[in-house]
Formats: structure tokens, C-alpha cells, sequence
């Protein structure tokens, strides 16, 4: 994993959200709702079930 410096809050947050963002794209996850607190957060995922029955096994490992 990358190693990440955090100078502030704010930038904490945006680099949460960034990787949500991208974590939803990969895998077709809806992210309802989430909290970023000083120590920890909090996701609702919705897992887009008919799509992702739909990959291969070979998709699954690329992914």
C-alpha cells in the first residue's frame, strides 16, 4: 500500500473520499453513506449484486 502523509483533517477526508470513489468504480459498490471521524469511519455499502454475478472468474482476480 502507499505509504500517505497527512499534514490536516481536510485533506484526510478528501483522500477517504478519493479512494471510496475509486473502490466503488472496481468493484460496483455503492458507497450510501459515510462518516470520516478523527480515528475512524463508517461506510453503507450497497453491493450491486446482478452485476457482479455477472463477472468471470477471470474478471474477479483482475480485479
Amino acid at each position: 500500500m502507499n505509504t500517505v502523509v497527512v499534514v490536516n483533517n481536510n485533506q484526510k477526508v478528501s483522500w477517504i473520499e478519493a479512494h471510496l470513489l475509486y473502490l466503488s468504480q472496481v468493484f460496483f459498490i455503492d458507497i450510501c453513506a459515510y462518516a470520516v471521524m478523527s480515528n475512524h469511519l463508517h461506510i453503507v455499502p450497497h453491493v450491486d449484486e446482478k452485476q457482479a454475478k455477472n463477472w468471470s472468474t477471470h474478471e474477479v482476480l483482475k480485479r
